[in-house]
């Protein structure tokens, strides 16, 4: 019985081979497409996860403010509870990576009269035993001295 099966399906092929071939490059299309789909659903899914649970905060000094106050205030924040990641930025720093982004091949740009202030970034990973981190930890920012403003991107 199977080989009468296989016999008749050979036959099949050799009677009409463009449907056949049609066949076979539908399904093979088809399979194509819904691996890329599968893929692209992957790569969004990471994406979206990877900030899953994580506030960060950009804090803002007041420019000409003092070196070492804010020194001190960065050396404050390291030891902060859930911190994931600090990023620090002097004026000249920040001038820097402003000048890079914008033009780098123009020297001097701006220098001698740097608008920019001290630059923080804060990230951190929420707990779910601590609810409201967030506002605590935008409060107490906001209330350092030397601070002009803080903004923050809410979990998603």
């Amino acid at each position: 019985m199977p080989g009468r099966l296989c016999w008749q399906g050979i036959r099949d092929v050799l009677r009409q081979p463009w449907s056949c071939l049609g066949t076979v490059a539908a399904v093979a299309v088809t399979v194509y497409l819904g691996g890329i789909f599968a893929l692209a659903l992957q790569a969004l899914d990471t994406e979206f996860l990877s900030d899953r649970g994580r506030i960060q905060f950009q804090v803002y000094w007041r420019v000409g403010a003092d070196p070492e106050l804010v020194g001190r205030q960065w050396d404050w924040m390291r030891a902060l509870p859930y911190l994931s990641d600090l990023r620090t930025f002097t004026p000249g720093q920040a001038l820097e990576v402003m000048r890079q982004s914008l033009n780098p091949k123009r020297p001097g740009w701006l220098r001698g009269k740097n608008p920019l202030p001290y630059t923080a970034l804060l990230a951190f990973r929420l707990s779910p035993a601590d609810p409201d981190f967030a506002k605590a930890m935008l409060d107490r920012l906001e209330s350092m001295e030397g601070v002009d403003t803080v903004r923050f991107s809410p979990p998603r």
